[in-house]
């Protein structure tokens, strides 16, 4: 399995995307592949819904830009819910929570 990270196999440019009525926080298309993810800053842990919701959006966009294979990553201020941390860990869904989100400043 190839562990280069999808961000350093393509040129590509993330962004959010929305079609008018559905929106994405992060999209990044590659030659065969996207990486879509959510931004959450509230005070309750994500959970499975999010994650559910965002391949909901997302498999539009991949079949109409002919993509093969998906990447999604949450970010979330309170964290995620066990459930959510135990499908993320067999889907290998990227989580990034507070105690990343955040790092204090580097002091010289």
């Amino acid at each position: 399995m190839d562990s280069t990270p999808i961000l350093a196999k393509h040129q590509i440019g993330p962004s959010a995307w929305w079609d008018g009525q559905e929106e994405i926080d992060i999209a990044a298309l590659g030659a065969d592949g996207g990486l879509f993810g959510e931004c959450k800053w509230t005070s309750r842990p994500v959970g499975t819904s999010i994650l559910d919701d965002l391949k909901r959006k997302a498999h539009p966009l991949m079949q109409s830009a002919g993509l093969r294979t998906a990447h999604y990553a949450l970010f979330a201020r309170a964290g995620f819910t066990e459930a959510l941390q135990a499908q993320a860990q067999h889907e290998g869904v990227l989580l990034v929570g507070p105690e990343t989100l955040v790092e204090p400043p580097l002091r010289s």
